[in-house]
């Protein structure tokens, strides 16, 4: 499956590993996580594609704010 905006990824490498983050941005090697806690909005994570594990697709107020652009608070 395809990781895209506002995914909710599991970190499968690392010292965060089994660690859970939304995904805010992707360019197709990398990823920017997130989760309000250890990495907030304005330092997110960037992590290797591969280094990822697909979670879900969630349908909260979170992440359709991901998906819109609109600024998300820690």
């Amino acid at each position: 499956m395809q990781i895209s905006r506002s995914d909710l990824v599991q970190s499968i490498a690392g010292r965060d590993k089994g660690m859970l983050f939304y995904v805010i941005d992707t360019d197709g090697v990398y990823v920017s996580l997130v989760n309000g806690k250890e990495r907030k909005a304005d330092a997110p994570k960037r992590k290797k594609l591969k280094h990822v594990r697909f979670v879900l697709r969630p349908d909260s107020s979170v992440a359709a704010k991901i998906r819109s652009g609109d600024k998300v608070l820690n």
